[in-house]
């Protein structure tokens, strides 16, 4: 692994394509090839926290950002992997919001200053899942990453639309103040290639975005709602499933795009 660890934001400014589930199975498949890896959930519905934490647990992101604890204090080893790591959030991150708006763009770094150093030096891979918006806090998760993973769901008449938004929002980011920050892959999330919109809109993004698109796309499968109603990512609660194939190879083509190899687990 390179020396600093790399930071990884998962976001989109479209609900229910899946953002979650990508940052919990890439950074829980990660962590399974041996790869010490940190899932920093900065997404006050705290969808990536309650599978791996519990609800609104002690040394949260929001006690983080406003200055009560510190990242050491938050960040927690898992126990069912040695290699995973979690630093929470808690519902009342929304309080903070406009205290972080109204600092303008100083309010654009807080979670960098607080977190990016901790993270490289610590992590070989940080995964940030981030809400559903092009808010006050993607823009710190942002301004915080080197990468970006944009899911798109498989289907949608509006994800060029989408993605073409995600893309110039990145690209405004790049001019603000982080110039290292860049568009990694695009994930095409569930598709059903079995039908001809699901074929269709695959041909569409792969033209559009090309070399951007991850050549493992994720199926249209329920194992990934029994996982989130047993509060497990996909795999604790099936392993053996096509969702868990896929994000193993999505976790495979990560790390051979960014020169990591692809370790055994």
């Amino acid at each position: 692994m390179n020396k600093k660890g790399k930071i990884i934001s998962v976001f989109t400014n479209k609900g229910g394509v899946g953002k979650t589930t990508t940052s919990l199975s890439v950074a829980h498949g990660l962590a399974k090839k041996g790869v010490k890896t940190l899932l920093v959930d900065i997404d006050a519905q705290c969808n990536s926290t309650t599978p791996l934490l519990g609800n609104n647990p002690a040394n949260n992101m929001a006690e983080l950002l406003q200055g009560t604890k510190t990242v050491e204090e938050c960040v927690q080893r898992l126990d069912f992997d040695s290699n995973f790591f979690c630093l929470p959030n808690a519902e009342s991150l929304t309080d903070f919001e406009p205290a972080l708006i109204a600092q303008g763009k100083n309010g654009f770094t807080v979670l960098s200053e607080k977190i990016k150093d901790y993270c490289e030096q610590n992590f070989e891979m940080t995964i940030i899942d981030c809400p559903p918006n092009f808010g006050i806090f993607v823009i710190n998760a942002l301004y915080c990453s080197q990468l970006a993973i944009v899911p798109i769901e498989a289907g949608s008449k509006n994800s060029v639309m989408g993605l073409l938004s995600a893309q110039k929002f990145i690209q405004n980011i790049q001019s603000a103040g982080n110039e290292q920050l860049n568009l990694f892959r695009v994930l095409i999330t569930k598709l059903d290639k079995r039908t001809k919109i699901g074929k269709d809109y695959l041909t569409q993004i792969q033209n559009a975005f090309r070399e951007y698109v991850f050549k493992t796309h994720i199926p249209s499968t329920i194992d990934f709602k029994y996982a989130e109603n047993m509060n497990q990512t996909i795999f604790q609660n099936s392993p053996k499933s096509a969702g868990a194939k896929a994000y193993r190879a999505v976790v495979n083509e990560t790390l051979e795009a960014l020169g990591l190899g692809t370790q055994d687990e």
